[in-house]
């Protein structure tokens, strides 16, 4: 949608890259290196790539996490494995903790259920090698994903195939469908806005969605400027580059 182009382009030009989620994403990005199956993660340009990418690197950081108490070799890997798991990024999907959402899961299981057996053949060989265990984790556990510590989303509204979300530090609403991709990416507080107002920000997010899922291009635009989510000139910019009629 044009829209959501001329939006994406009003922000300012640095604001990815001075965000916190660019700051953690360029300083743990290495993890990812040499792993083929994640090049696509190394390089996030867009709001929706670095959240993906975040949410990868931090499995791996969980993986690396265990990986680390295992060559301790001390044999009490299972309790400080223990230990650990509260601290680490997780959900529960079935009635299972996930750690390691690219994994398959029973690989997840041999890491936070039974890591000892890590230090033991054939299993040591899958800490150096796990690509036949790789999985696209976003198809499948999507929407439990974006709504776990994984990510820093709040969910706002959905309809019978996406959810909305909001992002505070990117400023950015998210609207991702059940394969856990984004259907459209919505920024927010492009340039002309001189001073930022975050107050009652979900409930001024909300009023924009709720025209979003209704299709109303009208009423959607106008929610952004009534609700201070974007500048006025910006406003009557849009109108003007979309031949919108009052």
């Amino acid at each position: 949608m044009k829209l959501f182009n001329v939006l994406a382009n009003s922000i300012a030009r640095n604001r990815l890259i001075e965000s916190s989620e660019y700051e953690f994403y360029d300083s743990h990005k290495l993890v990812l290196e040499h792993l083929p199956f994640f090049s696509k993660y190394i390089r996030a340009t867009e709001a929706f790539d670095l959240i993906q990418a975040n949410i990868v690197i931090k499995a791996m950081i969980n993986k690396l996490s265990v990986e680390s108490i295992i060559n301790t070799n001390t044999h009490d890997e299972v309790a400080k494995v223990n230990k650990l798991k509260p601290k680490l990024p997780h959900f529960r999907h079935n009635g299972v903790d996930v750690y390691i959402p690219f994994l398959l899961p029973n690989h997840n299981d041999l890491y936070f259920k039974t890591p000892d057996k890590l230090l033991t053949f054939p299993y040591s060989q899958f800490v150096e090698d796990f690509s036949d265990s790789i999985i696209d984790l976003f198809d499948v556990y999507n929407f439990k994903l974006f709504e776990s510590s994984f990510a820093s989303l709040v969910y706002i509204d959905k309809d019978e195939t996406t959810k909305a979300y909001y992002h505070a530090n990117l400023k950015v609403i998210f609207i991702i469908n059940d394969q856990g991709r984004a259907d459209a990416t919505i920024y927010l507080f492009d340039r002309g806005i001189k001073n930022i107002e975050t107050e009652n920000i979900i409930r001024r997010v909300n009023a924009v969605v709720k025209h979003y899922y209704a299709n109303d291009k009208i009423a959607f635009v106008d929610a952004l400027f009534v609700n201070r989510l974007i500048s006025e000139k910006l406003y009557r910019r849009i109108y003007k580059s979309l031949k919108i009629n009052k």
